[in-house]
């Protein structure tokens, strides 16, 4: 598929669904993107394509691939143009041979695999020398949770089980399913180690503050807005990087 040159303005227009914070997030990707032209990607935990999409307008990628652990999503995916394939990242081999993608997208999924060195192996593998890969997951150090901390509260980004947020400033009646966190300081050194050159960095909000603000006031997303300018305080972390060498 032949893909034009991404505005990111005309995000507001393709996710209106979104809520604020990731429509942040995905204007710090897509900018990062935009930086580079490749010929091909691969979306780990491609959902239903939506986002794959605007990764794959932002790079400029003729051929569009993903993977997801849920036939549904990733036959929603296949219905939007992506070449889609069920996958479970803890265990599966990525069905490509070495050193096939130019970018590779993993975005808010590392958190969610117990075998994260199982996943980011493959990827090293399917990913072509000197290729990219983008990278975001939520922030164990964000001011709210050093903040959170502090009082006695449990961070959202460590969940207790699998049900309910529980011992969290305002306790929500679901979870996100986090078995993974990361600060920015232990996803940079994990990426280095495993043979990455970090290329850029940034800060996103935190979809958690949203429902803090509503139990009390407006002032926590006025701080968050503002701290998310900087990646170790913010909600959200999002690395560029490039493999190094041939591994």
């Amino acid at each position: 598929m032949g893909v034009k040159r991404f505005d990111v303005n005309d995000l507001t227009k393709e996710t209106s669904s979104m809520n604020t914070e990731s429509l942040i997030a995905l204007k710090h990707k897509i900018r990062m993107l935009s930086d580079i032209s490749v010929n091909n990607l691969l979306d780990v935990g491609c959902n239903d394509g939506r986002n794959t999409l605007q990764y794959a307008e932002a790079a400029r990628v003729k051929e569009v691939y993903g993977l997801d652990i849920n036939s549904n999503l990733a036959d929603a995916a296949k219905a939007k143009g992506v070449r889609a394939y069920v996958c479970d990242l803890n265990s599966d081999r990525i069905p490509f041979e070495n050193n096939f993608f130019d970018l590779v997208t993993i975005t808010e999924v590392l958190e969610h695999l117990h075998n994260t060195d199982h996943v980011i192996q493959e990827i090293i593998r399917v990913l072509k020398s000197e290729g990219y890969l983008l990278i975001s997951v939520p922030n164990l150090a964000a001011w709210h949770s050093r903040l959170a901390l502090f009082f006695g509260y449990q961070p959202y980004q460590c969940e207790t089980n699998l049900i309910f947020h529980a011992g969290t400033i305002v306790e929500l009646d679901y979870t996100a399913k986090h078995v993974r966190a990361f600060t920015l300081r232990a996803l940079k050194r994990f990426l280095e180690k495993k043979g990455f050159k970090i290329l850029q960095v940034a800060g996103g909000p935190s979809e958690h503050v949203s429902e803090i603000r509503k139990r009390f006031s407006s002032l926590p997303m006025i701080i968050d807005t503002f701290l998310s300018k900087y990646p170790p305080l913010a909600g959200h972390i999002i690395i560029l990087c490039q493999k190094k060498f041939e591994q």
